[in-house]
């Protein structure tokens, strides 16, 4: 994770592809309307193939944590996380800026406008254990 810094533009590609390793698509990180958080951003093709993820945000020991999670499977990762101070100001925020899955096609069937992927974990930049649906 890298320091966040609501000045400067820092994005994160949650999955890349295994062949190429990229993506076509990024999550911008901002901070909440409220100025008490972090949020995300989509920037990209919205429908471009992917390992299917959902956001959510927790508190754990004082540590607020912008949290992604590999649909219907355990594997989830913090994309962000940061403590408020006293006043309510976002302060110690981190984000993650290395994508944690790659995905690779399994063609399209008749009638899909999006190929089917298989994902596994990305640990250090390289995809580790079995092929997951």
């Amino acid at each position: 994770m890298v320091a966040f810094d609501p000045e400067h533009t820092t994005a994160i590609s949650l999955s890349v592809e295994a062949r190429t390793h990229r993506s076509d698509t990024h999550l911008i990180y901002r901070v909440t309307e409220d100025g008490r958080g972090i949020s995300t951003r989509l920037l990209g093709a919205p429908h471009s193939p992917s390992v299917p993820a959902s956001l959510r945000t927790g508190v754990h020991d004082g540590w607020h944590r912008l949290v992604a999670k590999v649909a219907r499977s355990d594997f989830e990762v913090n994309l962000a996380v940061w403590q408020l101070s006293e006043a309510g100001d976002l302060i110690n925020a981190h984000v993650r800026t290395q994508p944690f899955a790659e995905w690779r096609p399994l063609g399209l069937k008749p009638g899909q406008v999006v190929t089917d992927v298989e994902w596994r974990p990305l640990i250090d930049g390289i995809g580790v254990g079995e092929w997951r649906r």
